[in-house]
């Protein structure tokens, strides 16, 4: 059964024609309350928080899609007034506990149950997908063990809430169940719900996670670039999962492919030979990846964008930044060199172009005054930190942004050593031929440019353990422009060391 918890203090009494009983759950955005109608039906009652103009129309045109879907195996919407105050849905309410809740207290599904999930949420989605709304955030909280069997909840509505806070929030979605293209802020299709829809599985059956790192930025390049845990897992389920974890997402199969396979009608090669009993799963046990882990250096880093939906910005983690393509040496740009031999730390991203020469390189690149969104985390490798800045000048991300990775922290000396490495060939750079060293760098010991996978271009300067790319979203650009990253990616240095 669901857990109902109390009212606190400040909870309305009621929210339009619904009477409020208790509480069911909160999230960033929204508070979901256990309601009943004039009739004493029981509902739930999501009040919605932080939703301006802009977000109400959209969800208005979301509701409409919303409400196409066959009821069947999902939720269906029962009141929805987004020019309340404050906005609310309502729904039917479902008196069963999350798949998340029930794998963890009761461990993974099996048998029966298993494949009762599997069709149910795959047949939920192929009718979510039919009335044109994409999922997003498909995931076990989003999947509730009703009496009548599972349902999905929080399609279509709920993304436009994510939306509109996504400027701080990050990429729209739950990080373990994105998909690589949601990632990597490229167009989001029904493909990324079947992605999402293998990793669930995955979870359910084996009470594990397909990815799991230690650290969202860990997690996301085990996504970009990894495989998926798949063990504990029996045929054909294994082998349908493994077809939706597909990193392209042109090689997934649809939600209705998925329910075909599932129900004996699939593709050869999923279904169990005649007469053969399928393989029993080992016994389960709590994964080691639920302990922290630590990704071992130097080790390839791939750059991805961190999408920001509400800000024409997309920042774009670099970290020791892979992907380089069409590289080239590049001249002195004239940079001091103090040559020092280590730092431990990073100075403030957004605030190292606030002197005379910073405001110049900010002016060369349009982007006085943009908005600025600072990022940094440690990582395996040691801390990276960087600002996007906001500028009209490269369409349609619109965005200049500054990074520099700080290796080994603990060792300083041996970051030097590994921010060396990563630059002149230990990581996928992509670098044509040997880094420019020495004299012939950019403002340091080592440097290269190129553009990157997602089409931007940028410049990496080595000094010591720290790498500084500088970058722009665009595939093109003037010399001026080249120049500018340049000056950029000195100043970085300069300031840091």
């Amino acid at each position: 059964m669901s857990v109902v918890m109390p009212l606190r203090p400040g909870d309305p009494q009621a929210v339009g024609a619904w009477e409020i009983a208790g509480r069911l759950g909160e999230g960033g955005q929204s508070v979901v309350y256990l309601g009943r109608g004039a009739d004493g039906r029981r509902v739930a009652v999501k009040v919605l928080r932080g939703l301006d103009p802009a977000a109400r129309l959209r969800m208005e045109r979301e509701v409409a899609a919303a409400r196409r879907v066959a009821p069947f195996c999902t939720v269906p919407i029962l009141d929805v007034r987004l020019d309340a105050t404050p906005p609310y849905v309502v729904s039917e309410y479902v008196d069963g506990p999350s798949l998340q809740r029930a794998v963890e207290t009761g461990g993974p599904l099996r048998g029966a149950a298993l494949d009762r999930l599997a069709v149910a949420t795959a047949t939920a989605l192929a009718a979510i997908h039919r009335a044109g709304v994409v999922h997003r955030d498909f995931k076990p909280h989003n999947v509730l063990l009703g009496p009548d069997g599972p349902r999905v909840i929080d399609f279509g509505i709920a993304r436009e809430v994510d939306l509109a806070s996504s400027l701080t929030q990050g990429p729209i979605g739950t990080p373990a169940y994105m998909a690589p293209e949601q990632i990597e802020g490229d167009q989001v299709t029904a493909a990324a719900d079947m992605f999402a829809w293998g990793a669930v599985m995955v979870f359910a059956a084996t009470g594990h996670p397909a990815f799991a790192r230690d650290g969202v930025q860990a997690l996301f390049h085990q996504i970009l670039s990894g495989e998926p845990d798949l063990s504990g897992m029996a045929e054909p389920l294994r082998s349908i999962a493994a077809a939706c974890l597909a990193k392209d997402p042109a090689r997934r199969p649809t939600a209705e492919q998925v329910v075909s396979r599932l129900t004996g009608h699939g593709a050869a090669g999923t279904e169990t030979a005649a007469g053969a009993q399928p393989p029993a799963p080992p016994p389960w046990t709590p994964h080691p990846h639920f302990k922290p882990t630590v990704l071992p250096q130097p080790r390839p880093r791939r750059a991805w964008p961190v999408l920001l939906a509400m800000l024409a910005l997309v920042m774009v983690p670099v970290l020791a930044l892979g992907g380089l393509v069409g590289a080239r040496l590049l001249e002195d740009a004239g940079g001091p060199r103090n040559d020092p031999p280590y730092v431990t730390t990073l100075p403030d991203m957004c605030t190292i172009y606030d002197d005379g020469n910073g405001r110049e390189v900010l002016r060369a690149m349009g982007a006085a005054l943009g908005r600025r969104i600072p990022q940094g985390e440690d990582d395996g490798y040691g801390r990276w930190e960087l600002c996007a800045f906001g500028t009209e000048r490269f369409p349609p991300k619109n965005t200049f942004q500054i990074q520099l990775n700080l290796y080994n922290t603990r060792n300083p000396e041996q970051g030097v050593t590994d921010a060396r490495n990563a630059i002149r060939g230990g990581t996928d750079f992509g670098c044509t031929g040997p880094a420019a060293t020495g004299d012939a760098a950019v403002g340091g010991e080592d440097s290269c440019a190129g553009v990157t996978e997602e089409g931007w271009v940028i410049v990496v300067a080595r000094r010591g353990n720290v790498l500084a790319l500088a970058s722009c979203s665009a595939s093109t650009v003037s010399d001026a422009d080249r120049r500018a990253l340049r000056r950029a990616a000195v100043l970085a240095l300069d300031r840091t060391f």
